[in-house]
């Protein structure tokens, strides 16, 4: 996935290989808004799991890919007690660039470039 910002994470499938498992619904960022921490993924059942940054495969086509349902954790307290923020809105997202180690660039294009044999994080 190609992205030109991270408002086009907002909806998309999450997938253990073929297998849909959730949907991106927000981003979480940290309390400086610098980096991205993870995504929150609503299952099919309606539960909300993190999943962190460097486990999203985001070269897979039309949505984010994971190796294992296993990588999705209920525990998000943790961040959000140490002022992490949820972000669900699509034009507040719209103007984060985030390249490939989850640094966010305020409404400037960051690079996200391909690293061959390895996940877009």
């Amino acid at each position: 996935m190609q992205l030109g910002s991270l408002a086009e994470l907002l909806g998309a499938a999450c997938c253990v290989r073929e297998v849909r498992i959730g949907e991106v619904t927000s981003v979480i960022v940290d309390a400086e808004l610098t980096r991205v921490l993870g995504l929150d993924i609503r299952s099919p059942d309606g539960r909300r799991r993190f999943l962190p940054w460097v486990a999203a495969d985001l070269e897979r086509q039309g949505g984010v890919g994971i190796r294992s349902a296993f990588l999705l954790v209920d525990a998000l307290d943790s961040y959000m007690r140490r002022g992490a923020r949820r972000i669900s809105d699509y034009a507040e997202l719209a103007t984060l660039r985030v390249d490939d180690d989850g640094h966010i660039a305020n409404g400037m294009a960051v690079s996200i470039a391909s690293r061959a044999g390895t996940s877009r994080r």
